[in-house]
């Protein structure tokens, strides 16, 4: 069929539907005849699909589940190694659920030359049948997943109200363990004639209870063996609870007392009191329906009779309870069938279904894959994903014209027949198409409306029909193989595609069911990323908590500074909170870490002009290799961001324990050596950690220490620097500043507010010091010294001094260390920025200017606090006042030699 001819027919199809959906009545070859399977009709329907799965060929399968992934950074990255993508899907099958099992056997009919399907419906729901006194099911919704449901019409209250529960056969296996547990306990009671052990001494109200139970036990019993007595049969309990009633009722053809009323407390008191006072009396307790129970006291005529009594009712109980069990099971008989009949599984992309079905209904996922996949392959040893397949086979991407893969995709290119509902079995092009029946309750259709798409049993159906249109177009001769079942597991041209599985929901990393091992993807759809290199895993090292304005781009420049320019591979973006650096060597991995140790244990310059101080934020930032990557995946921790997950699971004490693996590694062969010594070591060895590597380990961090080297080369050489610069500064007793500089006192420019702020921070001030105010082009302006508060305000009203000097300049001279305030006189100047603070220096300050200058500065901007922590620029103007002493001379030489010294350590 041409294009040309196929797209009409589609319009054709879809106007069909159209219409019949806004009919008031449709014949039922227009609904898909898919068969819906609930608890209300779960034992018939299983019957049937009983024979239809010993008869079929093959079984497709599909789920739907209320989430994907707990946490951003749990989707599947191209980052994500073999074994990490594996612990992903672990980690979202262990924390969702399934809420609806798709199961269509395909059985081939070699008179109708067609298969014939029987799509099923199932809704799961996880819900709790066996009260064993524990918590109920949890589990996760994802948003997305829920409305990604909604939006296809999903029935949540079908699945909640109606779906079908379900144990795993762990569960089973637990259920039946603490069934034997119970029935131990019977037994040892039933043997023990002394009082209940563990009871604890009956206080007075007890005794009370005691002697009360005593006394109307020792009367019924003795009513019963008085026969003349009509009024005895019955002992109404004479208390003022009227709830408490003690009741004469038969059980299994003997007189008994029934409880009713009491605490469980009471109870206890109640069965100690017979097994202690009556032989012939025993305490029973019978578990009713919808798991309610009565509490009773049985007359026995001997010790056989007794014994004979608490064998029956313990099988009784024994057998209520496995019927129970079974009950429970629910939707594993499907899973069990499947299993039993070793069917041909076909899904797509369909590794987390299957890893859904072994969790949910088989027992807990090993920690591996490839303890996975050993114990899956004893459940299921044949199965087939269609994504796969279609990606692997040259033949069928040529047939699909390199289109998506997808489910919806490949049915509609692959089974459009079906789609547009014409004859099955007609040509199209070279390659027939497999004719495709639907079989429901006894009736046959080829003839229907597409189902709903993402329900579980229509894209079970779809997965199937898709198998069946590929095994045709890669030559696979159904009639050579009949009668069925076909065992399409030795078909030559299938044999390479089977038990091979995409690990997780993107096309990535392909596992081999049968042993375990990681298998490089093949076909136009499987091709690597063109952006990242080849991953070598060994080479990544994550990085969380670094300051989150950074992006991935800078942070591959600031390692590149120091390791080199070809040392990233690059860096890819996990979360907001975390990256995966990819070096391309794996020596830069130990370099890096440890450079980053050693930087944050140092508290010198060094780590302040270090590139790698952008990343490292002030100690604030982790970093760690793949393998804490690893573990972080391992972990239920699923926090919104991986940082803080990260932090969850490596604990406050894991960056210390790292820093001693690196320092321990040397010491480890020492006898005699225990944690303690470690322990000790620990604070001087990480300060030396270049000086404690052991001789294989020096090569790896010859780099790191080069780096250091140079920046404490470069420390010093900021230090000579600042050294000559102090020595050089010529002593004065006193200096005169003309404000504004050139400018002179003047209305700012418009773009200058900060003019005279910028200026006074460019000098330093002293007590004695002079200021001079030139009026430029305004000789009728003034100065007025004023307080903070009139600073801030531009208020002109009340100064503490007014400054009005004559030929348009005014002087003022500091008589005191602290700020003083100046404003011009006129308030519309003040306001566009004609004002200044000055800062002046005590005399302490001063004496210990020559070596401590670095602790003070210049006059501060206008409204900083002057409490606050004050951060100055250096070197000081060439105007400032330093006076030096001979001590400060001498300690600043001294600081100098100490540089030098600390670059020889």
């Amino acid at each position: 069929m041409s294009k040309k001819q196929w797209l009409p027919r589609l319009s054709s199809a879809l106007s069909r539907a159209y219409c019949s959906s806004s009919a008031s009545s449709s014949s039922s070859s227009t609904s898909f005849p898919l068969k819906h399977v609930t608890k209300s009709n779960f034992e018939s329907a299983l019957a049937e699909l009983r024979t239809h799965v010993r008869a079929a060929d093959f079984v497709a399968i599909d789920l739907e589940m209320t989430g994907v992934i707990s946490a951003p950074w749990r989707e599947s990255f191209e980052f994500d190694r073999f074994d990490v993508r594996y612990l992903k899907v672990k980690d979202s099958v262990e924390k969702f659920a399934v809420v609806q099992f798709g199961v269509c056997p395909f059985r081939w009919d070699s008179q109708r030359q067609s298969f014939i399907a029987h799509p099923h419906n199932f809704f799961v729901f996880p819900r709790e049948e066996l009260l064993s006194g524990g918590p109920s099911h949890e589990f996760l919704c994802q948003t997305s997943s829920l409305e990604f449901l909604s939006k296809y019409q999903f029935d949540f209250n079908t699945c909640i109200r109606e779906g079908i529960s379900y144990l795993s056969r762990g569960q089973e296996d637990e259920a039946l363990r603490r069934l034997t547990l119970h029935d131990k306990r019977l037994s040892e009671l039933s043997n023990n004639s002394e009082d209940g052990e563990g009871t604890p001494l009956p206080n007075f109200t007890d005794v009370l209870f005691i002697n009360r139970m005593k006394d109307k036990l020792s009367k019924w019993r003795s009513g019963l063996l008085q026969t003349t007595k009509n009024d005895t049969s019955q002992c109404h309990d004479t208390s003022t609870d009227s709830k408490q009633q003690f009741q004469t009722v038969f059980f299994k053809m003997r007189p008994a007392v029934s409880l009713s009323g009491f605490t469980s407390h009471q109870l206890n008191l109640t069965r100690m009191v017979t097994k202690q006072h009556f032989n012939d009396l025993v305490y029973i307790r019978v578990c009713g329906e919808n798991s309610w129970s009565e509490q009773l006291v049985v007359y026995t005529d001997a010790e056989s009779d007794k014994a004979l009594l608490l064998t029956e009712v313990k099988n009784e109980y024994h057998r209520d309870a496995e019927k129970k069990i079974k009950a429970a099971i629910g939707f594993r008989h499907v899973i069990d069938l499947l299993s039993s009949e070793k069917k041909f599984i076909v899904g797509h992309n369909c590794f987390l279904d299957i890893a859904h079905v072994y969790s949910k209904f088989l027992g807990p996922l090993p920690s591996t894959a490839e303890e996975f996949v050993s114990s899956l392959n004893k459940h299921f040893p044949c199965i087939v994903d269609t994504k796969i397949l279609l990606n692997s086979s040259h033949l069928l991407q040529k047939r699909m014209k390199k289109a998506s893969t997808s489910l919806s995709s490949a049915y509609l290119l692959l089974c459009r027949q079906i789609t547009l509902g014409v004859d099955n079995g007609s040509n199209s092009g070279s390659c027939p198409s497999v004719k495709v029946e639907v079989e429901m309750d006894d009736t046959r259709s080829t003839d229907w409306n597409s189902g709903a798409k993402h329900e579980a049993g229509y894209d079970a159906f779809m997965t199937g029909c898709i198998f069946a249109q590929a095994c045709q177009h890669l030559g696979i001769d159904f009639n050579q193989h009949s009668p069925s079942p076909l065992n399409l597991a030795l078909n030559e041209n299938l044999e390479k595609h089977i038990n091979r599985l995409y690990l997780s929901w993107i096309n990535s990393n392909i596992i081999d069911l049968v042993t375990g091992k990681q298998i490089d993807p093949v076909g136009s759809n499987s091709r690597p990323s063109k952006r990242f290199s080849k991953i070598v895993f060994e080479n990544v090292v994550l990085i969380w908590r670094f300051p989150s304005k950074l992006k991935a781009r800078e942070i591959k420049e600031c390692i590149c500074k120091v390791f080199g320019p070809t040392s990233v591979a690059s860096v890819f973006r996990v979360d907001e909170s975390a990256v995966l650096v990819h070096f391309s060597k794996p020596e830069f991995v130990s370099d890096f870490l440890l450079l980053k140790e050693t930087l944050e244990g140092s508290n010198d310059v060094i780590s302040a002009v270090h590139p790698l101080s952008v990343i490292l934020d002030g100690g604030k930032t982790c970093a760690a290799d793949y393998e804490t990557y690893k573990d972080i995946c391992r972990s239920p921790v699923s926090r919104a961001l991986l940082a803080d997950s990260a932090d969850d699971v490596v604990g406050l004490g894991w960056r210390r324990k790292k820093t001693m693996d690196l320092v321990g590694e040397g010491h480890r062969g020492d006898e005699g050596r225990t944690s303690v010594d470690e322990e000790e070591e620990y604070e001087s060895s990480a300060k030396q950690i270049l000086h404690f590597q052991p001789k294989q380990e020096r090569s790896s961090t010859k780099m790191a220490a080069s780096v250091i080297r140079f920046y404490r080369l470069f420390a010093v050489l900021i230090s000579i620097f600042f050294l000559f610069s102090t020595l050089s500064t010529t002593p004065v007793s006193s200096l005169q500043f003309q404000v504004g500089g050139s400018r002179g006192w003047a209305e700012p420019p418009a773009d200058g507010d900060n003019y005279y702020d910028q200026w006074a921070t460019n000098n330093r001030f002293h007590v004695g010091d002079w200021l001079n105010f030139v009026y430029r082009g305004n000789e009728s302006d003034s100065v007025l010294l004023v307080n903070s508060t009139a600073y801030s305000n531009c208020i002109v009203s009340d100064p503490i001094l007014q400054l009005n000097g004559g030929g348009g300049n005014a002087t003022f001279q500091f008589d005191r260390p602290g700020l003083f305030y100046f404003i011009s006189g006129k308030a519309g100047s003040c306001i566009a920025g004609q004002k200044l603070v000055v800062r002046v220096m005590a005399e302490k300050e001063k004496d210990e200017g020559a070596h401590h200058d670095h602790d003070y500065g210049p006059s501060p901007a206008p409204g900083v606090n002057n409490n606050s922590d004050l951060v100055w620029d250096w070197p000081p103007a060439v105007n400032s006042t330093v006076k030096m002493t001979i001590a400060s001379y001498f300690i600043t030489a001294l600081a100098g030699v100490l540089v030098i010294l600390y670059l020889l350590m």
